[in-house]
């Protein structure tokens, strides 16, 4: 079975349009992470909607602990095999539940994140069938991993608030020598809106410290980051 993860900050009309994308074949779990008592509402109308007949968890947290948390938590609460991931404000396309079950039965295969389609910077118009690039910096919008690869790392590093935890995940995953790869069809739409705060200074502000917190862990960012793993990776 695949367990479907979303957290949620206020985005009862974004998660509306996710949830009727997504196959009643899942378990489907949902966290409100202190979104207050009138968007909580709203969270929760739109889950139930959907879910008129159960087979729906979700967590609605008294305090705002953040993705990471959020995400840990949520996974902690799932019972399928697969876990797959997503922001509130994606929409699934057709024929992205057949590609996922197909790559989660290829042999030895780590975290897969989804290119997001689009024509702002690191998104795409046009789908390439078959090709995984190997990569680690990997964004959680749209992320999938088998339970027992997500168990055998350890989880999501909570140090980490907002950011960074996604690739932190992809990098020891990796270095346990798993290949993760950054999957280019179907591409999934994503708004890119960031349901976590509504005040830009907080959310630079994580940003920044999430940052430091991965450069103090790592000694490196980015692509070096990157390609340290997947040359230790090469040598396994």
């Amino acid at each position: 079975m695949i367990s479907v993860c979303v957290p949620t900050f206020r985005g009862g009309d974004r998660l509306r349009k996710l949830l009727f994308t997504l196959p009643e074949d899942i378990q489907l779990i949902v966290g409100d992470d202190a979104s207050g008592e009138e968007a909580s509402g709203t969270i929760k109308a739109a889950v139930y909607t959907r879910w008129i007949s159960g087979g729906c968890l979700l967590e609605v947290s008294p305090t705002n602990r953040g993705v990471v948390q959020t995400m840990r938590s949520l996974i902690g609460l799932a019972t399928g095999e697969i876990i797959l991931q997503l922001d509130d404000d994606v929409v699934i396309p057709e024929g992205f539940f057949e590609t996922l079950r197909s790559l989660m039965g290829l042999p030895n295969v780590g975290v897969l994140a989804w290119r997001s389609k689009g024509t702002r910077p690191g998104q795409s118009t046009d789908p390439v069938p078959g090709f995984l690039q190997p990569a680690t910096q990997l964004a959680s919008y749209c992320m999938a991993f088998r339970r027992d690869v997500y168990e055998a790392v350890g989880g999501y590093d909570t140090r980490f608030r907002m950011y960074c935890g996604d690739s932190d995940l992809a990098l020891r995953v990796c270095l346990s020598g798993r290949p993760c790869y950054r999957v280019w069809w179907p591409l999934v739409p994503h708004e890119e809106h960031a349901s976590f705060s509504e005040r830009e200074t907080d959310r630079l502000a994580i940003a920044r410290a999430d940052l430091a917190a991965f450069h103090e862990k790592w000694g490196a960012m980015g692509d070096e980051m990157e390609k340290r793993a997947l040359a230790k990776l090469g040598e396994t």
